[in-house]
């Protein structure tokens, strides 16, 4: 009968481990931790005292222990042992040094991200820095802001002590429509009167527009039979303000009425003659009797008639308008042929009105039998002022939209 095991618990590790009975009084190897254990007998010893008797542990014989004898005795203390362990645990979550015996849980975060996690030993002295850091730069930010607002106090005050930049380079010079009646008022009637109490014809090229055009015709136009006699104004007419002209209706003492246009140039306010006398290349009376077959020029007003006699008796090759002076003292009867290029000038102008003022080119056909029908060879101008000083010769720039108005008011 072999002899039952001894039980033994290693004081290091703590495991359980057997030993035969043949080996005490000697030290083992412990399986786990290889620290020597001894072995003590069992075999309780008996007391007068207390007469205990122990029992023996039956260990089960077939069970291996796999305990080896240790040969190196040198770590035989508690703290050797212990030493041992911790050199040679084989656990990767811990990390252990011997001589601090002091267990750390490996932080697996650090180990996959190293450098971007934060070492909590250091982080004091950064926060420092931090926020040393931070008061730096919020006292860059404050005196940056002093410095800009001192700049533009500076920038204030010097624009407030020149007043602001003249715009009047950088921007198209105002037009009359777009000014007062006030800012321009006192000027213009100092023009008209300046002109209507001329005394003598030429007195009155200083205030007309083109006097090197017009002027001879002015000077021509009054003569013995029909001399300049200064006009007595009335009240102050109302104004019609196009573009760079002023047409008007002046009133004069008498109750009477004459249009006048006036055009705003760079030496002031000067007056169209040639419409405010209606001037035409020759006197009505004179075209009358001249009967002229080469086109001479004419301001009359036109208006669509259905005369046809004489000279011009069918309506489906001509059509027929009325032309007169201002107050319709001379009339005569112009024809073009129907949708001619003159008479789609004329349709033209009477789109809005039943008569309108135009400058017209007439002549006598070669075979006249009547001193009062004449063909109307081109349109001029729609209204008595032309927009440029020149007569145009072209007819293409009649009715040209956006351009400088040449209707006069109508006379009642």
């Amino acid at each position: 009968m072999s002899q039952p095991e001894i039980v033994l618990n290693c004081q290091s590790c703590g495991g359980k481990l057997r030993a035969p009975r043949s080996a005490i009084g000697t030290t083992v190897g412990c399986p786990g931790c290889k620290t020597g254990v001894y072995v003590p007998d069992p075999t309780p010893t008996l007391t007068p005292n207390k007469g205990f008797t122990p029992s023996v542990m039956i260990v089960d014989p077939r069970r291996k222990l796999g305990v080896e004898s240790r040969k190196d005795t040198a770590a035989t203390s508690v703290e050797d042992a212990f030493k041992e362990r911790l050199r040679r645990t084989t656990e990767d979550t811990y990390r252990v040094d011997p001589n601090n015996p002091v267990m750390k849980r490996r932080d697996m975060r650090k180990l996959k991200h190293s450098k971007n996690l934060t070492n909590w030993d250091t982080a004091p002295q950064r926060r420092q820095r931090s926020a040393r850091s931070r008061r730096i730069l919020f006292a860059l930010y404050c005196a940056t802001a002093v410095i800009l607002l001192v700049m533009v106090g500076v920038f204030w005050k010097s624009v407030k002590r020149t007043g602001p930049r003249p715009v009047a380079a950088v921007i198209a010079p105002k037009t009359l429509e777009t000014l007062a009646t006030s800012d321009f008022s006192e000027q213009l009637w100092e023009t008209i009167q300046n002109f209507c109490t001329a005394p003598t014809a030429s007195d009155l090229l200083p205030f007309i527009r083109d006097p090197r055009r017009v002027g001879p015709k002015l000077i021509k136009y009054y003569n013995a039979e029909n001399p300049w006699t200064p006009l007595v104004l009335g009240e102050k007419p109302d104004l019609e303000v196009r573009g760079d002209f002023i047409l008007l209706s002046l009133r004069l003492k008498d109750f009477t009425t004459i249009p006048l246009g006036l055009e705003k140039t760079k030496e002031g306010f000067l007056v169209d003659w040639e419409s405010f006398v209606g001037y035409c290349e020759l006197p009505w009376p004179e075209l009358r009797q001249k009967r002229p077959r080469t086109p001479v020029l004419v301001r009359a007003v036109i208006s669509p008639t259905e005369y046809f006699n004489m000279d011009f008796p069918s309506a489906t090759t001509h059509r027929s308008y009325r032309i007169s002076d201002l107050h319709s003292d001379h009339v005569f009867y112009g024809y073009v042929p129907i949708n001619g290029p003159v008479d789609l000038q004329i349709k033209k102008t009477l789109l809005d009105a039943p008569s309108v003022l135009a400058v017209l080119r007439v002549r006598y056909p070669v075979n006249s039998t009547n001193d009062r029908q004449l063909e109307i060879t081109e349109v001029l101008e729609s209204g008595w002022i032309f927009r440029k000083d020149d007569v145009p010769e072209a007819t293409d720039q009649v009715n040209t939209p956006g351009k400088v108005p040449t209707a006069l008011p109508e006379v009642p």
